[in-house]
């Protein structure tokens, strides 16, 4: 009896024994995946220089591929003519030193009727009469020369075009045609075709993590295919998410490989599993 006793509580222990073996196992397989966010890189595409909004090719919700014009826009040329470039003319100081020089040519011409004066002080005051008078022409001239020019500089513009930087889908236009921009003002915004995941961990479990290392990915339109994906960067500052508890940490992966991304949708809800040397880690 005492030795039946014992060979069963001895097959108790090993069962026990075994059950534990095999809950440890579980344990250390078990991959722990964390809620996945699936969105689109928005990017701005913004004006190149001042200057007028000449004709926007796309329309929200359009899809554009690299390459594709997106826009055009009229800037000033900076092109000048040699007149726009001359000193400026004083048409003021010619035309005071032609009437300057009538005057004297006024008295002169009594003078020389009462035999006052020489008649080569006559010539010599008619001289100055006629030299002051072709500077003020030349000066009247040359002065409208250059308003014409400046006028033709101000209205002659240059075209530059602009490109759609990557393939993606028109999000919204900001400008329409005939618009003014400034250098840097944003024309509409591209979302890429290309998707990124966004996760959000808790403090631990970011303070594991690291810029560069393996993930695998799941997605809901890809039910058994997991893709290889790489932590881009790891927020330093934690935030108040809704959903979660405590503040979390937001870590950004970008997908190793290319995939459908006609197929999975911004904000479609996936899977995350971090890889240490990939394997699941945690």
């Amino acid at each position: 009896m005492i030795k039946n006793k014992w060979a069963g509580i001895s097959v108790i222990i090993v069962i026990l024994c075994l059950v534990c073996a095999g809950v440890f196992c579980i344990k250390q397989n078990q991959k722990k995946s964390y809620t996945a966010i699936i969105y689109s890189e928005s990017s701005s595409i913004k004006s190149p220089a001042d200057g007028t909004i000449k004709e926007i090719y796309v329309k929200p919700q359009q899809q554009v591929k690299r390459g594709q014009l997106i826009a055009e826009i009229e800037v000033p040329s900076k092109e000048k003519t040699s007149e726009v470039n001359s000193p400026r003319v004083d048409v003021a100081g010619a035309k005071a030193r032609l009437k300057n020089a009538e005057e004297k040519y006024e008295n002169a011409a009594i003078m020389y009727k009462d035999g006052v004066i020489s008649q080569e002080k006559y010539d010599d005051i008619l001289a100055d009469l006629k030299t002051a008078q072709n500077a003020y022409n030349s000066a009247v001239i040359k002065a409208q020369n250059i308003a014409k020019a400046q006028a033709a500089a101000k209205n002659q513009v240059e075209i530059t075009k602009i490109y759609a930087r990557t393939d993606g889908t028109v999000n919204g236009k900001l400008l329409l045609k005939g618009a003014q921009t400034k250098t840097g003002d944003e024309i509409l915004q591209l979302l890429s075709d290309s998707k990124k995941v966004a996760v959000y961990v808790d403090k631990r479990t970011s303070s594991k993590l690291e810029a560069g290392q393996g993930v695998l990915i799941k997605v809901p339109e890809y039910q058994d295919k997991a893709f290889n994906g790489s932590i881009d960067y790891i927020s330093e500052n934690a935030a108040d998410i809704e959903g979660y508890e405590k503040p979390v940490y937001a870590v950004y992966i970008s997908f190793d490989s290319n995939i459908n991304s006609s197929v999975i949708k911004p904000s479609d809800s996936g899977s995350v599993y971090f890889l240490n040397n990939r394997r699941f880690v945690f």
